[in-house]
């Protein structure tokens, strides 16, 4: 896994933490170029995560106004990774997004 796993913080645009969201974040890895979808994240103790095309998503509910994942690694080696997640509300509308910074995978 990652040594420093994702949280992320539902604000209203004011900066105010939404903390009675209902809703959802899911995460997939994306590349620098032209934000195209890069090898798939995954989860420790994930089964069958759900599929998007041919990338996985990895999901995590929405608690006090924050999606806090753990256990998310990638077990291919590369650079110019970046982490996509999307934001959905309890009626599995989109209500935003935001690509991470780019990062770099050594495995072994």
């Amino acid at each position: 896994p990652f040594s420093t796993q994702p949280i992320i913080i539902v604000n209203n645009r004011q900066g105010i933490l939404q903390s009675t969201f209902l809703g959802r974040v899911t995460v997939q890895s994306i590349t620098n170029d032209d934000y195209v979808k890069f090898e798939p994240v995954w989860k420790t103790g994930e089964v069958i995560p759900i599929k998007d095309g041919d990338n996985t998503l990895i999901s995590e509910n929405v608690v006090n106004g924050q999606a806090i994942f753990s256990g998310l690694g990638i077990d291919a080696a590369g650079e110019g990774y970046r982490l996509k997640f999307v934001l959905y509300d309890e009626y599995d509308i989109i209500m935003g997004s935001v690509i991470g910074e780019e990062f770099s995978v050594q495995v072994g």
